[in-house]
């Protein structure tokens, strides 16, 4: 706190303390010297002001009068009046002569003149002085080192008439120097500066004289007004108020019998009546009570009698209802517990293929104790396994989460966790080997949980992803039903590799399959599969944990993923230093190790220089096998076609690898870049590299073009939203 606020709250400290009679006095001072400050600094500067400019006014309106005259006998020369009127000058200098003559014995109120000056200030006429007649007068000053004519002469040409004040002998005494004005106006024809002075010395002295007067009136006024304040705030203000004190200092001594005799009418002869009327009232409570607490006395003599017995009986219904809810507990945390010894069992992780390595991490948001062990319990679950379609090796992976908390959450986990070990029993018994697409596999699954879980009437939900993985090429075929997005881990960076769902939860009504989705996985790709409880993250909360700030940023987890370098525990620490859980949390982590088999595909020889491999490459595009499309791509001629630079940038995206896409379409001719297909290509993949700016320029553009696409509609509304998003950071 700075030196100057610590001594203006000293100040307002102190103005509190006074009494209510210094502070009224200190308002009248400060309204009077108000009043005085605008009566000497406003009103009595503008009056003298007036009284200066009406004189100036008058001395110009006779200044302007003689040069018209001059202006006249100029006009009468140069008409040759003399010929018809002989009293007429001939030439300028005899109206000169003229002029100089009746201007020398002139006088305005009786005493005032006029002198002239040329153009160089070499005095034309003067009648008091007539010794300085044809002398230069520029260098003369008054006694206060003031120029006197110079201004005269140069400021009347420059602005064509001028005031100019200085300090000019006494009309009175050549000893006395008073204040004067002249004013001078210059006569170009003649090379003449025509001038004329009046003093003001004696509207300074008035002046004095009404400022001396005016201070004596207000300092009675002052001295009047301050006796008659104190006066009425002493009787009326002071006296009344010291009265209340008194009485209120009587009734902190607890006397009720003092009363205030009001001496006047006003408000504060109200507060008195009103106190009086206070005390009164007290007096009647307090006397009620005293009744009211013998009344009790009475009571609690008879209630004594027999209290301790009711403390021993209150006592021991507390303690059996106690012991009834410690009962409920032990018996809750009891099914809890038996509910955990069938549900963990049926989260194995039973991969053993040395291609894909499998990683589950699950966090159930539910913890309890029983026998003096801690347990957790919840609805997510993680499952794997091996199987064999003809003869190929596949693994299968299933995460999921049951709706509900608690018990109910555990519930669901249990009955899809029943479901999804019974498909795995009778799928990969005895070493079985299945004569079925995996496709087929994946469909007959998921109507065989659908069927279950519909039969519970819709008190049973689960998100879920469930899939398979080509132990030798490593293409994945997976449903996501309305579980959050699968992340692929590439090459440090993290994506999701899906932008829809393939069909709603397990459970819902009319719940149809859309498709069944398929990735290829490269070497050293990981496949990270998590419930919803990876974004419903408390970032705050608040005092009474009614306004918690979730986070809604489905993308956060791609950040955790790429700086945990796609480790599940890095990931759930880092989730765990970001906020705090609120729900369960489970993740499935798929590491595709060994460099992938592609499906060798029978080509049809064509010629080189009339053949087309489009139509097998738009076969191969359908089937998504990206990477087989990509290496009869790579390996055959007609690398700067149009159609196959697309279908290469295509392969590329859809395979997640945007740089090398992007290098593509940016060295692609111009026929490409205007194509609406490349367009959407590169609006794609900037997007998926987090470059937002360069996929909003694309989309703009589409939105010309194609202004009805739902695909690029929604697209753009992602870009915005990131945009945004990134902005308000």
């Amino acid at each position: 706190m700075t030196k100057e606020k610590k001594q203006s709250i000293s100040i307002l400290q102190y103005f509190n303390s006074l009494s209510l009679r210094w502070k009224m006095n200190f308002i009248g001072v400060l309204i009077i010297i108000m009043f005085s400050s605008i009566l000497f600094m406003k009103i009595l500067p503008l009056l003298e002001a007036g009284k200066l400019e009406e004189r100036r006014g008058k001395l110009k309106a006779v200044v302007n009068s003689v040069v018209s005259l001059m202006d006249f006998y100029e006009k009468q020369v140069r008409k040759e009046a003399w010929k018809e009127d002989p009293s007429m000058p001939k030439t300028i200098e005899d109206a000169k002569k003229i002029v100089i003559r009746n201007l020398r014995e002139m006088r305005y109120d009786k005493t005032e003149y006029f002198f002239i000056l040329d153009g160089k200030g070499t005095m034309v006429m003067h009648p008091l002085r007539p010794e300085d007649q044809g002398k230069n007068m520029l260098e003369e000053k008054d006694p206060n080192g003031n120029d006197i004519f110079k201004d005269m002469v140069i400021d009347s040409q420059r602005d064509s008439d001028t005031f100019v004040s200085f300090i000019w002998k006494s009309k009175y005494s050549p000893d006395i120097f008073e204040s004067q004005t002249t004013y001078s106006k210059y006569y170009w024809p003649w090379d003449w500066v025509v001038s004329s002075g009046v003093y003001t010395q004696d509207i300074i002295e008035s002046m004095e004289q009404i400022r001396y007067r005016s201070a004596a009136y207000v300092i009675i006024t002052t001295l009047i007004a301050m006796g008659l304040l104190v006066f009425f705030i002493h009787n009326y203000l002071n006296v009344p108020l010291r009265k209340i004190v008194d009485a209120i200092t009587e009734i902190n001594k607890d006397n009720l019998e003092y009363r205030i005799k009001p001496l006047f009418l006003d408000e504060l002869g109200q507060i008195s009546n009103q106190f009086n009327t206070m005390v009164i009232n007290r007096k009647k409570n307090e006397e009620d009570k005293i009744r009211i607490e013998r009344a009790h006395l009475e009571t609690l003599k008879v209630l004594n009698s027999s209290l301790e017995q009711k403390v021993v009986e209150r006592t021991a219904e507390l303690s059996e209802t106690l012991n009834k809810v410690q009962e409920l507990k032990s018996q809750q945390d009891g099914d809890y517990f038996l509910t955990t010894l069938i549900t963990n069992p049926l989260m194995q992780n039973r991969n053993t293929h040395q291609n894909i390595k499998i990683d589950f991490l699950i966090e159930q948001k539910k913890d309890f104790e029983f026998k003096n062990k801690k347990y957790r319990i919840g609805g997510d679950i993680c499952i794997s396994g091996n199987l064999n379609f003809k003869g190929v090796p596949y693994t299968m992976f299933f995460n999921g989460d049951a709706m509900g908390k608690s018990m109910q959450g555990a519930g669901g986990a249990l009955v899809i966790g029943s479901v999804v070990n019974s498909i795995m029993a009778r799928s990969a018994a005895n070493k079985k080997v299945l004569t079925n697409t995996p496709e087929e596999w994946l469909y007959d699954s998921f109507h065989e949980m659908q069927r279950v879980l519909e039969s519970f009437d819709g008190s049973m939900f689960i998100s879920c992803i469930i899939g398979l993985v080509n132990d030798s090429t490593g293409l994945l075929h997976y449903i996501n039903a309305e579980h959050p997005f699968t992340i692929l881990f590439r090459d440090n960076v993290a994506s999701f590799i899906e932008d829809e769902i393939d069909a709603h939860k397990l459970g819902f009504p009319l719940n149809d399959l859309k498709r069944i989705s398929t990735f290829q996985l490269l070497k050293d790709d990981v496949i990270i599969c998590g419930s919803d409880g990876r974004d419903d993250l408390v970032l705050e909360h608040s005092t009474f944990d009614t306004n918690r700030k979730i986070n809604e940023d489905d993308t956060l987890i791609l950040k955790v993923v790429e700086n945990s370098k796609g480790d599940l525990e890095k990931i759930f620490h880092q989730l765990q230093e970001i906020g705090d859980l609120s729900d369960d949390l489970s993740f499935v982590r798929i590491e595709y190790l060994s460099e992938p088999q592609l499906i060798q595909t029978v080509r049809t020889n064509f010629n080189q220089t009339n053949g087309s491999i489009e139509p097998m490459i738009k076969q191969l595009i359908k089937d998504k096998k990206y990477l087989v499309a990509l290496q009869h791509l790579e390996s055959t001629g007609h690398k700067n076609d149009i159609m196959h630079l697309y279908y290469k940038i295509l392969c590329l995206n859809k395979l997640h690898r945007n740089s090398e896409a992007l290098e593509y379409l940016e060295q692609a001719d111009e026929e490409l870049k205007n194509d609406i297909l490349a367009l959407k290509l590169l609006a794609k993949i900037y997007f998926d590299l987090g470059d937002y700016e360069n996929s909003n320029f694309y989309l703009s553009q589409l939105k010309t073009l194609v202004p009805n696409d739902s695909k690029i509609l929604g697209l753009y509304d992602k870009v915005q939203y990131k945009l945004k998003q990134f902005g308000a950071a």
